[in-house]
């Protein structure tokens, strides 16, 4: 009987594909809102290029088959590849296409983050992230998502991290007694630099399964905040080869990534409140980043980590979610000015300012990233 069982579990996983999800589904409310956003998406179709015919799909990682997730691994290792495009006298230690979007990011850290620009930035950056994939690395898909309140409970047990070849690999080798994570966040105002300190997680040391363990792949700049710059080098530009690191703390998803936590993100009445719940230290940004720990840690070069889009995109998921429950009212909004926390005081963001994306995209009107069926975006959540 124990080997009857064993073999129909054996061929249940083998005719799953998509690997079938152990997560926690969502709730009805949940549901609830994905069908009011896919009604509105669909209610912005008629007036312009993006159709319902050509219209891109971006996925969670769940949802794709083994053969999707191995073509997109290999897209992301092509860019890994790809010899970096930035002018070495600014950017001495980057070597590849993925430096160079980490030290995009690191140029305008403190000018989309905690301001008004963070959320059309971020969407703007996993345009051209993705842009990048497609036409440098001749990936034909889109970029995926990582549905993180399915796996509150288990990250190490989703298909994105159980460390198998279709994933980003596991948690980092576990360091015994580490000491916590402290950032310390100049805003260059005259006024002392912000600290926030993180207990270790579960990890911390080099990822040592997947397409992307420590014998096959390096990352080559920083480290930042947290951690130990290079002497002389406090915004790590010089070349630093080393491990992808990561340091899961579960308790971060099971405190503030629950569907709970998301729907009641998702009920905020305006973007003068949405915005600023996202970002706050009890958020959805800063509670996934110390979910996965790591380098995707690291405030200013997190890009160098290849989940990094994929929390990014659940964010842009969340934020479309959001703009989708009353369109009319909210694809416009912006709340907050133009630096990190006011540091230095600046004005309000508009529709009219700039997103400057360096060495790995064009600079963008604010304006055309506020919608995903305009401004030259063309595509939705599934």
């Amino acid at each position: 009987m124990k080997n009857l069982i064993s073999f129909v579990a054996t061929v249940a996983v083998l005719l799953c594909t998509p690997v079938c999800s152990r997560g926690i589904d969502p709730p009805a409310e949940y549901k609830d809102i994905q069908k009011t956003y896919l009604r509105s998406v669909k209610s912005t179709l008629p007036s312009g290029k993006c159709t319902e015919k050509n219209i891109a799909v971006r996925k969670s990682w769940d949802k794709l088959s083994k053969k999707e997730r191995k073509a997109y691994i290999d897209a992301v290792l092509c860019l890994h590849s790809a010899p970096s495009r930035a002018d070495p006298a600014l950017h001495p230690g980057n070597r590849n296409r993925m430096d160079d979007f980490a030290s995009s990011h690191a140029n305008v850290v403190l000018r989309s983050h905690a301001n008004g620009l963070f959320l059309p930035f971020h969407r703007g950056f996993l345009h051209v992230w993705e842009r990048a994939l497609r036409e440098e690395c001749s990936y034909t898909g889109y970029q995926p998502y990582w549905d993180i309140p399915r796996w509150e409970n288990d990250i190490a047990g989703s298909a994105l991290f159980d460390g198998s070849s279709t994933s980003l690999g596991g948690n980092g080798e576990h360091l015994a007694n580490p000491p916590p994570k402290v950032f310390r966040i100049d805003a260059n105002d005259g006024n002392p630099p912000a600290e926030f300190t993180i207990p270790p997680g579960t990890g911390g040391g080099c990822v040592t399964t997947g397409p992307f363990a420590a014998n096959v792949f390096n990352i080559s700049i920083g480290p930042v905040t947290p951690g130990n710059p290079p002497p002389n080098d406090p915004m790590g530009r010089n070349y630093n080869p080393r491990c992808l690191t990561r340091d899961f703390m579960p308790g971060q998803t099971t405190r503030f990534l629950s569907w709970a936590n998301i729907t009641e993100t998702l009920a905020q009445p305006d973007i003068a409140a949405f915005r600023p719940y996202v970002e706050s230290p009890d958020g959805p940004h800063g509670a996934m980043h110390a979910a996965v720990g790591g380098a995707v840690l690291d405030f200013y070069v997190s890009p160098l980590a290849p989940e990094f889009v994929f929390l990014h995109g659940w964010l842009d998921l969340i934020w479309a979610l959001w703009q989708g429950q009353d369109w009319e009212a909210r694809k416009n909004g912006l709340a907050g000015t133009l630096t990190w926390f006011n540091r230095p005081p600046s004005a309000e963001a508009t529709l009219d300012d700039i997103l400057d994306y360096g060495d790995v995209g064009p600079q963008i009107p604010v304006r055309d990233m506020m919608s995903t069926t305009a401004g030259g975006l063309c595509y939705r959540y599934e």
